[in-house]
């Protein structure tokens, strides 16, 4: 029936090639622009930290395993129970959670870091350097094995949503790997593949900050 509504309503039109060439030989190493602003109806600033990371394995499964192990790392940077963000709300410069997602494909791979803050600037500032602290000092095995367990449940409570089986199961076709070898591939992350990420993924020449904020201040 939808078929039949589209050829009574669509008009005919000259048919065309489109090519898709997503390759680039000579993509930069550091972010194509470090800061991005806009006003919109919104009543405290949002933020958005992005962090471009430019070794991505061509095996399917290798880069299956980096986006694990990024997001472990994610949970044991950003999650309520980690340093930066209760030192951000104890300071008053978040009011809730902070967000963190891994984007991955076989072309790109970055990390991005979001909230909303009334000092945008000020949060960047404290990520920067509670980044170069952790990359010092070292990170803690015991918010490494938490992580690591969260991320593992994550995955096995996704088989009760039959909206996020579809998902996976569609992310991994397109990724070429298999839906059931995931729980093995989180569970053979291993402390020291954090450590490595961490000093890998993280350089400030890659980060770039967007931010969004209120139409008032604008005006003002």
């Amino acid at each position: 029936k939808i078929e039949q509504i589209c050829d009574k309503l669509l008009k005919d039109s000259e048919e065309k090639k489109i090519i898709r060439d997503y390759e680039c030989d000579d993509e930069p190493y550091e972010a194509y622009k470090t800061r991005s602003e806009c006003s919109l109806s919104v009543s405290k600033p949002l933020f958005a930290i992005g962090v471009k990371i430019n070794a991505i394995p061509s095996e399917p499964n290798e880069r299956l395993k980096q986006f694990y192990t990024m997001s472990i790392l994610n949970e044991m940077l950003y999650s309520r129970s980690s340093e930066m963000f209760n030192e951000l709300y104890d300071k008053n410069l978040i009011t809730h959670s902070i967000s963190a997602s891994v984007e991955q494909y076989n072309s790109y791979f970055f990390n991005e870091i979001y909230s909303e803050s009334s000092d945008p600037e000020a949060v960047y500032d404290y990520f920067v350097s509670h980044i170069n602290d952790k990359k010092k000092n070292g990170l803690s095995l015991e918010a490494f094995e938490l992580a690591k367990r969260t991320l593992y449940a994550d995955n096995i409570m996704m088989y009760d949503s039959v909206d996020d089986i579809a998902d996976a199961l569609v992310t991994n076709y397109l990724e070429g790997t298999e839906l059931f070898e995931n729980s093995d591939i989180i569970a053979s992350v291993t402390f020291e593949d954090v450590e490595e990420m961490l000093h890998s993924a993280y350089d400030e020449r890659c980060y770039a900050m967007s931010v969004v904020n209120p139409i008032e201040k604008e005006e003002k």
